[in-house]
């Protein structure tokens, strides 16, 4: 049974994917095609609160690469 990274309660959801990607060329695959190398798991408290954490850094980047 996965924990959550925040509180390690059980009875997890994946928060985020990882994957190796995949090389450039003509076999190349569409980035994030390659194999999974990891996942991270969160209570569904913690998982919502980690999502707005993330769209919070976005707006925060938007922001800052707008002219």
């Amino acid at each position: 049974m996965n924990r959550c990274v925040r509180c390690r309660m059980r009875g997890t959801v994946v928060v985020f994917e990882t994957s190796g990607g995949s090389y450039t060329g003509p076999d190349g695959g569409p980035p994030g095609s390659g194999p999974l190398t990891g996942r991270m798991y969160a209570c569904r408290p913690h998982a919502e609160e980690i999502a707005r954490e993330d769209d919070e850094r976005q707006r925060a980047a938007n922001r800052k690469a707008s002219p």
